[in-house]
């Protein structure tokens, strides 16, 4: 919640200042500054309509049944989330899907949920990179299906490695998460009997996997 309330601040009060600006130039009749505000007043309005259209699908009631999961879908949704951010911060963005559809057994609205918390955590790490770039991969791989997520961020220290699905574990300032995004996407991701396997950190980066059962299209089991 206090995520949200910032991310939605942030445009609401840009919106006050240009709409009390606006005013102001109307009434100086200077139309095409006042132009300028109303394009940005609408930029920030379409912001502020993915964060409740995503937040809307996310609160949905998740399906008890388990089906076939498209993980391409899953993870441009997911990104689709932090396309103002990922345009603002400058982040180039790799995709890499496999040209047959990768279906995982799942449920859509959580294994969203799961690679938005794990997109906005390598968005995090890349805060203070010279080089800032998110890879995605999704394939299949030996009977699973696979999504590997990777950035050029300040990696995970060692002594920390152990502790990141653990509830309530952070290593980010007060107000900026609770540290438990990793942990719920842990628990949804185990639910579907997969795992998160952290493949790689240093330095250079981070690179998290997201291992499922495979599954048939179309397929639905309790």
């Amino acid at each position: 919640a206090t995520g949200v309330a910032h991310e939605l601040n942030q445009p609401l009060a840009a919106i006050r200042s240009y709409a009390h600006n606006g005013s102001i130039l109307l009434d100086r009749g200077r139309e095409s500054e006042t132009r300028e505000n109303l394009e940005r007043i609408e930029a920030m309005t379409e912001r502020m309509a993915d964060i409740t259209s995503h937040l809307k699908s996310i609160a949905r009631r998740p399906s008890k049944l388990v089906a076939a999961v498209n993980l391409e879908s899953a993870v441009t949704n997911a990104l689709s989330f932090f396309r103002t951010r990922i345009g603002k911060e400058s982040i180039a963005v790799e995709l890499e899907f496999s040209a047959d559809d990768v279906l995982a057994k799942g449920e859509d609205i959580r294994l969203e949920q799961v690679f938005i918390n794990l997109v906005a955590n390598a968005l995090d790490a890349m805060a203070d990179a010279t080089k800032r770039k998110l890879w995605i991969v999704a394939k299949k791989d030996d009977g699973n299906a696979v999504v590997v997520i990777r950035d050029t961020g300040c990696g995970i220290p060692e002594e920390n490695i152990g502790k990141i699905f653990d509830p309530f574990f952070t290593t980010k300032e007060a107000g900026s998460g609770l540290g438990l995004g990793l942990s719920i996407s842990n628990k949804i991701i185990r639910d579907f009997g997969g795992i998160i396997q952290i493949r790689n950190t240093s330095g250079d980066g981070t690179a998290i996997a997201v291992v499922l059962p495979a599954a048939d299209e179309g397929r639905h089991t309790e």
